[in-house]
């Protein structure tokens, strides 16, 4: 067949529309390789990440071992009433407004939990670290703090009646509005400690030491300050009528401000 027309044209060959442009049809093996070639590039990739995560999981399993042996408690102990968390390592906890009353905390790491709100009347928490802890309008009625650590801790509005904190380290702490009517500070730090506001008749304070805090319009009708250290101390309208201070005398009734003497 003639591939010119008569008036001598070229006839062009018609496109073969079954044969794709770029495809390799004259080699039949070519998409067989290329997809096993592939199939094992994603094998490869997944057992890749099944080793990852079989790792990440054995590191997960060992530390929780390593936790378990260093902190019994650590894993299991909620904050809940009645709780036995004595040494448990509860560092950065979040347990705002839970209700603990009674709960045995001696020991335990609380540094930097988050445990505004909460319900610790009658808790032990005796030798425990609050340092950094955020424990505003917490209830701490009653409860046990000899020797815990309270560095810079947030307790704005606490109720800490009749709390006993011999010994404590509360320097820094944030104690504004709190409630430490009764309380036992015998011997405790309150170094740079701001108490503006807070109610702490009848407390104790014997030996304190109270330098470079804040008592400014907080209310020690009755406190004994004796032999406490108190430089650089300030008392901005501090009620401090009947109370003892750091020199064994009683103030006088209407003493604000300042130690004036009772006697006439």
């Amino acid at each position: 067949m003639s591939d010119t027309f008569a008036d001598g044209r070229r006839v062009l060959p018609t496109p073969r529309h079954d044969r794709p442009a770029g495809r390799a049809t004259d080699r039949p093996g070519h998409d067989r390789a290329t997809a096993t070639a592939h199939s094992k590039a994603v094998i490869g990739q997944m057992t890749v990440a099944l080793a990852a995560i079989t790792a990440t999981a054995a590191a997960a399993v060992a530390l929780a071992g390593y936790l378990s042996a260093m902190h019994p408690n650590a894993l299991s102990c909620a904050l809940e009433a009645e709780a036995k968390c004595a040494g448990a390592d509860l560092r950065f906890a979040m347990a705002a407004d839970a209700d603990a009353r009674g709960a045995d905390l001696s020991g335990a790491d609380l540094s930097h939990a988050y445990l505004k709100g909460i319900d610790l009347s009658g808790a032990n928490l005796a030798g425990a670290d609050l340092s950094f802890a955020n424990l505003v309008g917490a209830n701490l009625t009653g409860a046990k703090l000899d020797g815990a650590r309270l560095t810079s801790a947030k307790l704005n509005q606490a109720i800490m009646v009749r709390a006993s904190l011999t010994q404590a380290n509360a320097a820094r702490a944030w104690l504004e509005l709190a409630h430490l009517e009764g309380a036992d500070l015998t011997g405790a730090n309150l170094v740079s400690a701001n108490l503006t506001g807070a109610d702490l008749e009848q407390a104790d304070l014997t030996r304190a030491d109270v330098r470079r805090a804040q008592f400014n319009m907080a209310n020690l009708k009755g406190a004994s300050l004796e032999r406490a250290a108190t430089d650089a101390a300030t008392w901005y309208g501090t009620l401090l009528g009947s109370a003892i201070w750091s020199d064994g005398a009683t103030c006088g009734e209407n003493s604000i401000g300042a130690c004036r003497s009772s006697a006439p």
